[in-house]
């Protein structure tokens, strides 16, 4: 029996030992986060793990938020579950979201270090997200920009340290 359940290597795992893990092709979950740091792994090196075709779950660093691990986890089959890890203040365009709209399977999202605006609103509409968690971002999002998800969200979780009441209550109401 194969394992199925990976978490904490984050801290340990380097290019070279990157295509041992690519073999666990049984794994569900795989936890590739560390403890406040980078990942010395460049994004590009992690499309070996298009091959654990049985994940659901896949986390990792905030650092590695972008197209080519939104590509990854968009065409990972059986991925329920994608986590983006608080490891630095990192400038992400929301644009490096898109293709996590090709995911037909993906419904849990957690961003680190993201801003909630209306053009990541925009770009989780046409995902099949239906719980999303903000954390340490700002909310920006206004009702014009929420109205582009109704109906979808079935849980959103903020935590954020930059937003504003009136955001907050004119965005929720459009959201929920």
């Amino acid at each position: 029996q194969q394992l199925q359940h990976l978490q904490g290597v984050g801290d340990y795992l380097d290019t070279t030992s990157l295509p041992q893990l690519a073999q666990l092709t049984a794994l569900q979950s795989l936890d590739l986060s560390t403890e406040g740091h980078a990942l010395a792994i460049p994004p590009r090196d992690l499309q070996l793990l298009s091959r654990l075709t049985a994940l659901t779950s896949l986390h990792m660093g905030n650092h590695l938020a972008g197209h080519e691990v939104c590509e990854l986890a968009a065409g990972l089959p059986a991925l329920v579950d994608l986590g983006f890890s608080y490891v630095s203040e990192v400038q992400v365009s929301v644009q490096e979201f898109a293709p996590l709209r090709h995911s037909k399977t993906l419904q849990r999202l957690e961003l680190s270090g993201v801003d909630c605006t209306d053009e990541l609103l925009g770009v989780l509409a046409g995902s099949s997200i239906t719980d999303l968690t903000l954390t340490a971002a700002a909310f920006r999002a206004t009702a014009k920009g929420a109205a582009a998800m109704p109906g979808r969200l079935r849980a959103l979780q903020l935590s954020v340290k930059d937003t504003t009441l009136a955001a907050v209550t004119a965005a929720l109401p459009v959201l929920g």
